[in-house]
This record gives C-alpha cells, sequence and structure tokens, in this order.
C-alpha cells in the first residue's frame, strides 16, 4: 500500500487541503444520493457535490491537476463528476480524463470480474468453501455498480486447511505462483498468495487468513467464511461476505492504510457507505462481532476516520488526542503532507489493541517479526541475482 516518489511526483510539497475538501463534498454528495437506493450498473455518475464543503470553503481556485491527483492516489477518480458544468470553476478540462478513466476502469473491472467469476466456478466445483472479498463484485454489492473503482484482482477467501488444495486447483487451470522471492512472507504474515495465468495481467489475490502485521487480527477467522452469503450478480450467484462482516473488513483495511500512511479515500467511502446501509439488527451484529473478534478499538478507529472523509453521520470521539475530523480527513486523503501530526505506528497500536497489554506485545512482535523476515527474503533474493550476474 505504500506509495513511491513517482506517484507524489505532482502532488508532494502542495497545499492539497482545498482539492481534498471539495473531494470530500463530492463523496458526501455520492453517499447522500445512495441512501436513496443503489443505483443501477449503468449509473455511475455521482450526484453533485453540496454547495458548501466541509468546514470551510476554499480560499483559492482549485488546481485542477492536484485536484486529479488527489482523487487518483485514493482511487476515487470515477468520484469526480464527468460533466463539465459540475466541476469545480477552472477544472472543467478534466471532464475528457474523467471519461476515459471510466473506459478503463470498465475494461479493467470486467475482466477483473471475469476472473472471480471463473475462480469461484473452479473452487466450488472442487467442493472448497470460499468467499469472494473486495473488488467489483463488492462494489456491486455496495453500491449497485461494479464501476465505481478500478481493480485489476480477484481477492478470494478460503479456509486456512483447504490454501494448498485450492492453489493447486488454480495451478491446474493454469494459474501460477507470483511473487516468488516474497512468497514466504506473503503466506506466513499476510495469509494470502497470488496467483496468475501468463500473458495476462489480473492476479487471484488467495487469501488463508485476514492478517495484517501491525494491526490486530481478527479472533475467529473462520466466521467469515461461515457467515457469508449469497448475492446474485448478471445471472451468477456468488458467496460473498455478510454486510456486517463487509464493514469490518473495510476497517481493518483503513486501519491499514493509516498505519502505513497510504491514501485511502475510496477505502473511507466504502466503509462509511456499508455502515449506513446497515439497518438495526445490522448494527447490533456488528458490534457483537467486533467484540467478539477483538476489533471494536479497530472498528471505531476506522469508523471515525470514514466519517471524516465522507460528512453526514453524527461525529464520535477522536480515536486519538489531537485527531479530530479536518485532521483525519487530511491524513486520510493527503497522508504525504508534511504539517500532519502523525502518531507513531506503536501509539496506533496501541490504540487498536485496547487495553490488552498482552495482545499489543504479541502484535507488536509479529510486526516486527514480519518486517525481518521480509527484509531478510529480499536479502537472499539480491544476493542470488549478483551471483547470477544480474547486477543489484
Amino acid at each position: 500500500m505504500a506509495i513511491g516518489a513517482r506517484d507524489l511526483s505532482w502532488v508532494g510539497g502542495r497545499d492539497c487541503a482545498a482539492e481534498a475538501d471539495w473531494l470530500a463534498a463530492c463523496l458526501a454528495g455520492c453517499q447522500a444520493s445512495a441512501r436513496h437506493g443503489p443505483a443501477p450498473p449503468e449509473a455511475a455518475a455521482p450526484a453533485p457535490p453540496p454547495d458548501r464543503l466541509p468546514d470551510r470553503l476554499p480560499d483559492r481556485p482549485l488546481d485542477p491537476r492536484t485536484l486529479f491527483e488527489v482523487a487518483r492516489l485514493s482511487g476515487l477518480i470515477l468520484a469526480l463528476p464527468a460533466d463539465p458544468a459540475r466541476l469545480p470553476p477552472g477544472c472543467a478540462g478534466l471532464a475528457p480524463e474523467i471519461d476515459r478513466t471510466r473506459l478503463r476502469v470498465l475494461a479493467m473491472n470486467r475482466a477483473a470480474l471475469r476472473l472471480t467469476a471463473e475462480a469461484g466456478a473452479l473452487f466450488a466445483a472442487a467442493g472448497i468453501a470460499h468467499v469472494h472479498l473486495k473488488g467489483p463484485l463488492a462494489q456491486a454489492q455496495l453500491y449497485g455498480d461494479p464501476l465505481r473503482r478500478p481493480s485489476a484482482d480477484a481477492d478470494i477467501l478460503v479456509a486456512r486447511a483447504d490454501r494448498r488444495r485450492a492453489a493447486r486447483v488454480l495451478a491446474g487451470a493454469g494459474f501460477a505462483p507470483a511473487e516468488a522471492e516474497l512468497s514466504g512472507w506473503w503466506t506466513r504474515f499476510l495469509g494470502e498468495q497470488h496467483f496468475r495465468r501468463p500473458g495476462t495481467a489480473a492476479f487471484v489475490d488467495l487469501h488463508h487468513g485476514l492478517q495484517q502485521p501491525g494491526l490486530p487480527r481478527p479472533r475467529h477467522e473462520a466466521g467469515f467464511l461461515a457467515r457469508a452469503v449469497r448475492f446474485r450478480f448478471e445471472g451468477a450467484d456468488y458467496p460473498v461476505l455478510s454486510p456486517p462482516d463487509r464493514c469490518l473488513l473495510g476497517a481493518m483495511g483503513l486501519a491499514r492504510a493509516l498505519v502505513a500512511r497510504a491514501p485511502a479515500g475510496g477505502l473511507a467511502a466504502d466503509l462509511a457507505a456499508g455502515l449506513a446501509a446497515l439497518d438495526p439488527g445490522g448494527r447490533a451484529a456488528l458490534a457483537r462481532l467486533a467484540g467478539e473478534n477483538g476489533l471494536g478499538p479497530t472498528l471505531a478507529f476506522a469508523a471515525a476516520a470514514a466519517r471524516a472523509v465522507v460528512p453526514g453521520a453524527p461525529p464520535g470521539p477522536p480515536p486519538l488526542p489531537g485527531l479530530d475530523p479536518p485532521t483525519l480527513r487530511a491524513m486520510v486523503l493527503t497522508p504525504w503532507r508534511a504539517d500532519l501530526p502523525w502518531p507513531r505506528r506503536r501509539t496506533i497500536l496501541r490504540a487498536l489493541c485496547g487495553p490488552d497489554p498482552l495482545r499489543f506485545g504479541l502484535e507488536a512482535g509479529r510486526a516486527a517479526l514480519s518486517a525481518a523476515y521480509r527484509r531478510l527474503l529480499e536479502t537472499r533474493a539480491g544476493d542470488r541475482r549478483r551471483l547470477a550476474g544480474g547486477g543489484p
């Protein structure tokens, strides 16, 4: 999830606050229209942004390139209206690029949907219980629209006991493991393995766990599979996460992005939409499941960040001192800004673990071991390349 210097070549060192605020207002407009029911798949244009921006009006004209880059880095370009008249003054020239992005997302997400259907059918034929995570199918489940954000992969969760059998099923269909040099780190510390069919760009991300070093892991991962629900999309039925589990996974993803200081506007928008879609029974189930999995503080932290990015929900207490809604919004949308009062990663982890020093110690140790193991694998891979004459 890390972003590199090339990604920040335009926004690095710029004041992106006005652009981020306008984007947040645009998201608020999208969520307001979504509350009236999910849009049909062909309707991907968001509602116009409200007249007022969150907290303040911009004190300078918006820079179109900066607005585009802030949206791109968070995966939110398609939250910008494609109608030039609905873009901010001076930004109408973005409309053609938004249209081109929409076409690229259409092609990418359609390919990911085909891969999702193929991999799911392979597992179903082999009798392997599985559930689809994230991606276009999750967007369709949440919004009625599989084209909200670009997605090139098919994320599928299987039981830990089924990991090797699922890998053999994919191999039999022509998929090969990717990232061989770091495969041990991926499988041991992130609970996933990536497969790709030669000659194609999309990956099947085969998950056998929902762990993330530096974050509390769910105590009962098998429950995410057991509580799967059926979702019918374009004539086919898919096992997908239940709405409360979708919110839990979204909270974990958003918390992970905050720890990594990665742009996460899309994750915040999805979590806000998922929370808003829960009925009273769903909200009660979410609170219960978060408690049973030891993810109550993670959910509270991520929900506060989502509310900061998508205004409209009643504000709650800050997850840490000094992290008021404007600060959280900047951390989610523009984490590269040098003026942000970032807490130390250990401080965030302590807040996510709650009042449990043993759990904090275990998770901190696991994060340190994960980083050390990855460095070891990278060093070994570099040594092998140098011995083979491949340079550094």
